[in-house]
């Protein structure tokens, strides 16, 4: 087939795929939901490698102003009593975690699609019609809507959360609101599961560190802190960020957070220079 053969043709398939999404096919619309999922999984990896990238590229031609520089060099230190409240967090379940997984797999669903896609999709017909200005009013709201998102920090790119957005404003436009709520609600319940399980494995598995932990370090006498994180390696090699240390010193430390970074805050020292602690348990 030549290139615009096999371009027609895949032009046809999504014209289908996407007139079958906006009749209802329920197939159709898990799957267009699940390639969202995907992307808000695999996205967030290369954009970041991207924003490394196009920093390092910056700095190189000069291109980064002052308040930029300023603003990557000073960033918000990390103390040991966040890193407290944040081990509660992680190792403790309580009545406000519950509430919260209320809040985040049905209530919040249900008030986001209301406010950013619900009522500008309806104002927008009853004042202009069902033109594209509409569509305009519509996107734009689902484009406040991903930014708040970054901006509280529940999600580091606008791209993906963006993405999700306009699949569920898509069925709104086609009077498939409750879809799009119900969707919403299946995609903060994989968050909520994921977060269970990524807990479970921390917690099982031997070689991952896990919150409320407790393991000897020592920590390095050459690195510069970072958010006031000093970089530490325990006695098998693994890396941990940890608060209010010294540079060269061995301390036992306990585990606060798991993730991209493992951040800890100490428990006591060695009692003697060179000692490396008892057994981490």
């Amino acid at each position: 087939m030549l290139p615009v053969e096999i371009a027609a043709t895949s032009w046809q398939v999504v014209t289908a795929w996407v007139a079958q999404i906006r009749n209802g096919d329920p197939e159709s619309i898990l799957l267009a939901w699940g390639l969202t999922i995907v992307a808000n999984l695999v996205l967030p990896r290369y954009l970041r490698r991207l924003r490394v990238r196009f920093r390092l590229l910056c700095e190189r031609y000069g291109l980064r102003n002052e308040r930029s520089g300023k603003r990557s060099a000073d960033p918000p230190t990390v103390t040991t009593e966040q890193l407290k409240r944040a081990e509660t967090a992680n190792t403790q379940v309580s009545a406000a975690d519950l509430w919260w997984t209320v809040e985040t797999v049905v209530l919040m669903p249900v008030l986001e699609e209301i406010v950013f896609r619900g009522v500008p999709v309806l104002l927008a017909r009853q004042t202009t019609g069902f033109t594209d200005i509409a569509v305009l009013v519509a996107m734009a709201a689902t484009v406040v809507w991903a930014y708040l998102h970054v901006y509280f920090d529940q999600t580091p790119f606008l791209l993906p959360n963006l993405l999700s957005g306009l699949l569920l404003l898509y069925l709104w436009l086609h009077g498939l609101g409750h879809v799009a709520i119900g969707l919403h609600m299946l995609t903060n319940l994989v968050y909520v599961f994921g977060l269970v399980v990524r807990r479970f494995v921390r917690i099982v598995h031997p070689n991952v560190l896990a919150a409320g932990e407790e393991h000897w370090v020592t920590v390095s006498p050459h690195r510069k802190p970072s958010r006031g994180l000093y970089r530490a390696t325990t006695k098998d090699g693994r890396r941990v960020d940890v608060t209010d240390v010294t540079p060269g010193e061995t301390c036992l430390v306990r585990v606060a957070t798991a993730g991209l970074r493992t951040k800890a805050y100490p428990v006591r020292e060695a009692e003697a220079e060179g000692t490396d602690g008892p057994t981490d348990r």
